[in-house]
């Protein structure tokens, strides 16, 4: 498995022309980082509640579980990157983590670094094709070059390409008010008095701005927080169900499958499996490193060499 709504098993690039005629992709989201960089061309991102506009030498980086989306405003050429917080060590996932990683971020390429980071991605996309033993940690070390050129340069996030939000106040206020509150009664006809709107004219504006009709949005947020109890807690299915806003669980079970492509039950268990297997590697991985360490003391101690 490489790319899915649940996990990826390694680092993965690609590059891709799109044409301005391209339709908005359907809004998703990932249990892992995105990093999208136009390279030519631009377009409209829609991520966590905000508009932005990219140009050439924008990217934007999108944590796991954040709604996002975008459609193409010319003829682009653009990278995606995926990448997960275990493909860094520790200290520099530390250190990047609170500017770059913990919420969605606008950054602006400068001409100086550009070609830099243009060259930087062309590697890892290389590299990424060949997919052999070696490809995997060649691309972690291209990652962790990538984000410190990015400390290095003092290249920060901005609110530069950011759409006024004085262009869809409305309806970027009420994306923002389905997501705080979206185990509430929240009906098509109650959002559109809130935003002081027609039904019709609300639901026609809501799906242009955010790509996604406001029912299919609020489905999406209750579908989202669903996953995280269902690997995160112990509560039942219909438990998680009435929590997340869903009145009747079958049809919380049939939305879930059909976003995920499996029911809550197998998810819970295939996605609880893996970590549970990703932990206990971990762990061996520890005894077996502290094994080693307390050999090579013990070997010092008594004036013995390897």
């Amino acid at each position: 498995m490489r790319v899915s709504n649940k996990d990826i098993d390694r680092i993965y690039i690609n590059g891709i022309t799109r044409g301005a005629d391209y339709n908005m992709s359907r809004n998703h989201f990932h249990e892992y980082y995105e990093v999208l960089y136009i390279k030519t061309g631009s377009c409209r991102f829609f991520v966590n509640n905000e508009l932005y506009d990219l140009n050439s030498g924008d990217f934007m980086i999108i944590p796991p579980h954040e709604v996002h989306g975008n459609k193409y405003l010319a003829q682009s050429y653009r990278y995606n990157l995926y990448f997960k917080s275990e493909d860094f060590e520790r200290p520099l996932y530390n250190r990047i983590y609170d500017v770059y990683l913990k919420k969605s971020c606008f950054i602006h390429i400068p001409g100086t670094f550009r070609a830099d980071a243009e060259q930087l991605l062309s590697k890892m996309l290389t590299n990424d094709k060949a997919d052999d033993e070696y490809s995997k940690t060649i691309l972690k070390n291209y990652l962790a070059i990538f984000f410190m050129n990015l400390c290095r340069y003092k290249i920060e996030p901005s609110t530069y390409g950011m759409v006024g939000i004085n262009d869809y106040p409305e309806i970027l206020e009420a994306a923002r008010y389905i997501t705080d509150n979206f185990n509430q009664g929240i009906t098509l006809d109650k959002m559109a008095d809130r935003a002081g709107l027609s039904p019709s004219y609300f639901s026609r504006k809501f799906r242009s701005v955010t790509g996604m009709g406001m029912k299919e949005y609020l489905s999406f947020q209750r579908l989202k927080h669903a996953a995280r109890l269902l690997i995160s807690t112990t509560m039942s299915i219909t438990d998680i169900a009435l929590e997340c806003g869903f009145s009747d669980s079958n049809y919380f079970k049939d939305a879930f499958k059909n976003m995920f492509g499996e029911s809550p039950r197998a998810y819970r268990k295939e996605v609880t499996t893996d970590s549970m297997m990703s932990e206990s590697i971990k762990k061996a991985a520890s005894r077996h490193k502290l094994s080693a360490e307390m050999v090579q003391s013990t070997r010092t101690k008594d004036g013995l060499k390897s």
